[in-house]
């Protein structure tokens, strides 16, 4: 065996200095020899494949080549016009984006297309902008992205291609409504329908529907959002696009889920896991996987959310879809807070506000945001806490998204009720409920009218307060929304105690107390257990007071803000003339 057929450069540098001492008409016959030695040992050149016109989305049939298509394109390129090489470049450049776009390798498939556009005339390139656009947009990269569709649209306009400008525009319109354009995005989703309607593309109407849907849902449009995903799942069944009905499926069961039917929106969620994994199109199970999460966290298992969330993080990293992963850490940290792991939560969100961020996610940062303003309050930052959800309001006012507005409106409502400024907490909390009734969401509807049963409460009006928190568990109920319904009940157990029902109120709080133990609610059930304690000591039961007192003693120290409860079990052991029952006091 002859040495030299393995000899290799072994440094960089020297490497690189034999290659220029090459003439450049040699180097370029050298990359033509290059390729036509790879084809060989694929078997021959790969097949061509048909104009990039995106009337459908290709599947490229396999080549022995495949795995080296993207050097195949290099060597094209570096060896001109040398022979029969010139095609190979765009041949090669092709097969190697659609294969990275296959296999969700974004950052290179937004190379490969923007480098392909460079190479295509006669309009094609087209078509190859919007690809590079989609594929950048998955990367986090929103403004090349948006940049990349709408020069997209131009050459389609240009050209009078009417099904190209409608899958152009469809495209910019989702880039503009995460960008917190939403005027903008609303007129391109329009338009968008209108040229494939013209130019008869029923298999992009579909997806597009099912975008429009999703823009008119965060707005709180529930009804336009419900005709819409009708429209769309007709569409996209009478095409055979599988991988988008089970996008839209997934949409719905969102949607089914935050206006009151739980069971039904697990139920599409689920049936739209399965027909990704029968698409084999792991991103898009990722995102369902996380939505289902957040259904589950309602129900109040938050372990088991938290364990599809890990699930799905390591899905996306595994694809390098930062964009997503970026919408999953910030959830992860909320659930974290629900365990009462605060530290580990703030840790979280901040990670996930500098993701979002670089991503130019708008609408995520408004609403990690929103949760850190929660973990804030929860510690006792109230000044900080404020400054967070007013960036927030901001962000959310800007995007036109109203059911961020109203949750974030909900949040700052308990803020300031809680430091003594009444009549700002009642107008923001009546925003925050007009906002939620406008948009059918029945879940955030509830909690609206449990701050408000507390605002009552605190001002002295008994029968308003339990008339309010009555409201609140029935929504609550009825939306599956176990952990709300555990803190409902014991915050209505408290008007009990103080309007002279001291059974109904021991049922109330014993009631809580099974809920937050069932479904992991740490600061749930360290407030409700002091406060039965509290309950028991004013009612003489010394013993019995000290036993449910040490009960939650372990999880008061993990709330992070319980001084106030402390406080009134020290004074209540003093007028009874006990040691407190906590234990650094009996220390």
């Amino acid at each position: 065996m002859n040495a030299e057929n393995f000899y290799l450069f072994r440094h960089a540098l020297l490497r690189d200095a034999a290659y220029q001492l090459q003439m450049p008409a040699d180097r370029a016959r050298l990359h033509g020899l290059a390729i036509d030695l790879m084809e060989a040992l694929s078997d021959g050149r790969a097949p061509e494949l048909p104009p990039l016109d995106g009337s459908d989305r290709l599947r490229v049939a396999p080549h022995a080549s495949d795995p080296w298509a993207a050097e195949l394109a290099s060597h094209a390129r570096l060896a001109g016009d040398a022979g029969t090489h010139a095609s190979a470049l765009r041949l090669y450049l092709r097969r190697a984006a659609e294969i990275a776009e296959r296999e969700s390798a974004f950052e290179s498939a937004a190379r490969l297309w923007s480098e392909l556009a460079e190479e295509l005339g006669e309009g094609q390139e087209g078509e190859a902008l919007r690809r590079a656009g989609g594929a950048a947009r998955l990367c986090g990269r929103q403004s090349e992205a948006l940049s990349l569709t709408e020069r997209a649209v131009a050459i389609a306009r240009e050209r009078l291609d009417e099904r190209l400008e409608g899958v152009a525009l469809s495209c910019a319109a989702s880039m503009k409504d995460v960008l917190g354009h939403s005027e903008d995005a609303e007129r391109d989703f329009r338009r968008a329908l209108d040229l494939h309607r013209a130019s008869g593309d029923g298999r992009s109407e579909g997806p597009t529907l099912a975008n429009f849907a999703s823009f008119q849902q965060k707005r709180g449009r529930t009804a336009a959002a419900m005709e819409l995903i009708e429209q769309a799942l007709a569409r996209l069944r009478e095409s055979g696009n599988r991988q988008a009905e089970g996008s839209l499926l997934g949409n719905l069961g969102m949607l089914h889920s935050i206006t009151g039917n739980p069971a039904s929106g697990a139920r599409l969620m689920e049936e739209s896991i399965a027909i990704h994994r029968e698409c084999r199109n792991l991103r898009s199970e990722a995102l369902t996987t996380m939505n289902l999460a957040a259904a589950t966290r309602t129900d109040g298992r938050i372990e088991g959310a938290l364990e599809m969330v890990e699930r799905a993080m390591a899905m996306l990293r595994k694809l390098g879809d930062r964009w997503t992963e970026a919408t999953g850490a910030g959830f992860l940290g909320v659930l974290l807070k629900d365990l009462g792991r605060v530290d580990e939560a703030e840790e979280k969100l901040r990670r996930a506000l500098e993701m979002n961020r670089e991503c130019g996610n708008s609408g995520q940062e408004g609403t990690i945001l929103g949760n850190l303003g929660g973990v804030y309050a929860a510690t006792g930052r109230n000044a900080e806490a404020e400054r967070a959800y007013r960036q927030a309001l901001e962000i959310f006012r800007g995007m036109n998204y109203p059911r961020g507005e109203g949750v974030i409106l909900g949040d700052l409502a308990d803020l300031l009720h809680a430091a003594g400024r009444r009549e700002e907490a009642h107008a923001a909390l009546g925003q925050a409920l007009s906002l939620h009734r406008a948009s059918g969401n029945r879940t955030f509807e509830g909690q609206a009218l449990q701050s408000l049963a507390t605002f009552h409460q605190r001002e002295g009006r008994a029968e308003e307060a339990e008339r309010a928190f009555d409201e609140a568990l029935a929504i609550q109920r009825s939306a599956g929304n176990r952990r709300a319904v555990g803190v409902a009940l014991g915050s209505r157990a408290s008007v009990y105690a103080a309007t002279g029902r001291p059974e109904q109120a021991e049922r109330g709080w014993e009631e809580a107390l099974a809920i937050h133990r069932e479904v992991k609610n740490p600061l749930g059930e360290g407030r409700h257990g002091a406060e039965l304690a509290l309950h028991h000591l004013a009612g003489g039961r010394i013993e019995t007071a000290r036993e449910v007192w040490k009960g939650v003693e372990a999880v008061l120290r993990g709330c992070g803000n319980a001084d106030d409860l402390r406080r009134l079990m020290r004074e209540a052991c003093a007028r009874a003339h006990i040691a407190p029952f906590d234990e650094e006091a009996a220390r």
